[in-house]
């Protein structure tokens, strides 16, 4: 993965694949990776262009298993939380000017947070 300030972002349909693969734990391949989506499932072509796609941008790295023949597996390159960690470092300095405070209270205004969502961030920002 590149340096933060040089990362590629995910697309939506990008995203929804990586949150798949982080979520099986471990190198899988198109086909077991079909497996996670509920019907309609995408093409086996479509998913594995995207596995391409993921690969160049340097989300995942391909491997291959000597037992499996030709079939690649996808590792990923980087965790669910680092991804999440550069990502929302982004939106604060490209829509928030960089400012902590402007970013959570967009989100306090928008999000429209109850009284235990409040005491939680509290608690949160005590510790």
């Amino acid at each position: 993965m590149k340096k933060s300030n040089e990362y590629q972002t995910l697309t939506r349909v990008e995203m929804e694949i990586m949150t798949r693969l982080w979520n099986m734990n471990k190198p899988a391949s198109v086909r077991e990776m079909l497996t996670e989506y509920p019907e309609p499932k995408p093409a086996y072509t479509t998913l594995a262009t995207y596995m391409k796609i993921l690969t160049q941008k340097g989300f995942v790295k391909p491997e291959k298993h000597e037992d499996d023949g030709k079939t690649f597996f996808f590792r990923p390159i980087i965790t669910q939380q680092e991804y999440r960690k550069t990502a929302m470092k982004d939106v604060k300095e490209t829509f928030f000017g960089g400012s902590i405070r402007s970013m959570v209270s967009f989100f306090m205004k928008e999000d429209k947070l109850t009284n235990d969502d409040l005491k939680e961030l509290l608690d949160m920002i005590k510790e």
